[in-house]
């Protein structure tokens, strides 16, 4: 059985250089959302093995970002507070490396906190491989 990773990330270049990564360099099923809305979406229908999480997306199709607001935050807030959803492996995945988002990552327990500046496409492909 293929294995299912979620990206949600806001940006469609970005999404595009993973999205071909991914099938270069994995047998996994790459699903991708731009929003915290059409990502919690697909976290509850496809059960993906593992979310890679940008902190900064909007709430929902057709807002605009906020750049001082973590709304992936929320998004993990909430698929924490659910049974099944609870212990799905997170990893957030940003260009903004702060105490404070450390540290709340940490509380909300996440697998991982990856800066995007320090992973190459292939990197980060091989890095998820190995949380699975």
């Amino acid at each position: 059985m293929t294995q299912t990773i979620l990206l949600i990330e806001d940006e469609p270049q970005i999404v595009e250089i993973y999205r071909k990564a991914f099938q270069r360099h994995s047998p996994f099923n790459l699903l991708t959302a731009r929003t915290k809305e059409e990502g919690w979406r697909l976290a509850m229908e496809k059960r993906p093995q593992i979310i890679l999480l940008d902190l900064i997306i909007p709430e929902r199709e057709g807002e605009m970002v906020a750049y001082d607001r973590r709304v992936g935050f929320d998004l993990l807030r909430e698929l924490r507070h659910l049974p099944e959803t609870r212990e799905l492996p997170v990893v957030v995945f940003s260009n903004i490396d702060t105490h404070e988002d450390r540290t709340t990552s940490e509380e909300l327990g996440v697998t991982d906190y990856l800066l995007k500046a320090e992973f190459s496409p292939a990197a980060l492909v091989q890095k998820i491989q190995g949380y699975l």
